[in-house]
């Protein structure tokens, strides 16, 4: 995709170009399609720097995706919580709230709960009790 700015980039050097010898030939006409063609390219470049910039951010996510993905494969489901089958470095086995893995894809680990008469676990992040 980089090299499609590179490639603008020469076509816009090219039409600068094409603009001082018209410039010569003093034809107002071809000066404007140009000026027309120049400010096409101008916008052209303008929606690639987005759309690079819209395919990173698509990267950063699908990355981010295939983590929780890889990430489930590891856990089961033990009393409406998640926990891990195997141990794995750097995290506790469980449990894990299944409300915030669910529905925004974040593994949190659940807190003992003070007052137990609405659940044993505490979610610190969405505050669902189990």
């Amino acid at each position: 995709m980089t090299d499609i700015l590179g490639t603008v980039t020469t076509v816009v050097s090219t039409v600068k170009k094409l603009g001082e010898i018209t410039k010569k030939i003093q034809d107002a006409e071809t000066n404007n399609t140009i000026a027309d063609l120049s400010l096409g390219i101008a916008e052209l470049k303008l929606q690639i720097v987005d759309l690079l910039e819209e395919n990173r951010e698509l990267k950063v996510q699908l990355a981010a995706a295939h983590e929780i993905f890889d990430v489930r494969e590891k856990l089961e489901v033990r009393k409406n919580l998640y926990y891990f089958k195997a141990e794995v470095t750097d995290r506790p086995e469980g449990p894990y709230c299944p409300s915030c893995l669910d529905s925004k894809g974040k593994l949190v680990l659940m807190s003992d709960n003070p007052m137990r008469r609405h659940g044993r676990y505490l979610c610190s992040a969405c505050h669902a009790m189990y």
